[in-house]
C-alpha cells in the first residue's frame, strides 16, 4: 500500500505515468468522489492493480519514506509541478489533486483499520 501511494503521488508529480489508462473524463464521478462526504467504496476497478505487485519485505522502510516524502511534495506542489489530468476524472486543479491525495491515502489507511 505504501508503494502504491508513493507511485500514484509520483504520477501526479509527473515523475511516472499513471498505471491506469486514460479514459474519457467523468466530471460527475469526480464531483462525487472528491466532494461528497462518503468513504470511497472498495474493490472498484480502476485499471491499477497494486496488490499484484510483488515487493521485497526489506524494502518497506524505503517505500514508507518515499510515500511520506512524495506526498509531502504533492501537498506543497505548485500548479506547474502537477500533471494536468487524472486518468479517470480528467482535468484537475492543484486543489483537486490535494483533495484526491488526501482521500486516496485515507481510503487505503481505512483498509488497514488505521
Amino acid at each position: 500500500m505504501v508503494a502504491h501511494l508513493a507511485n500514484t503521488a509520483e504520477a501526479a508529480l509527473k515523475r511516472r505515468p499513471f498505471a491506469a489508462a486514460a479514459r474519457r473524463p467523468r466530471r460527475v464521478l469526480k464531483l462525487v468522489c472528491l466532494y461528497l462526504p462518503v468513504p470511497w467504496p472498495r474493490n472498484i476497478r480502476t485499471g491499477e492493480e497494486p496488490a499484484s505487485e510483488r515487493l521485497a519485505p526489506d524494502g518497506f522502510e524505503a517505500d514508507h519514506r518515499r510515500a511520506i516524502n512524495t506526498l509531502g511534495e504533492l501537498a506543497s506542489a505548485s500548479e506547474g509541478a502537477l500533471v494536468d489530468r487524472h486518468p479517470i476524472f480528467g482535468p484537475m486543479s492543484p486543489a483537486e489533486w490535494h483533495r484526491w491525495a488526501f482521500l486516496h491515502v485515507d481510503h487505503h489507511l481505512r483498509q488497514f483499520g488505521l
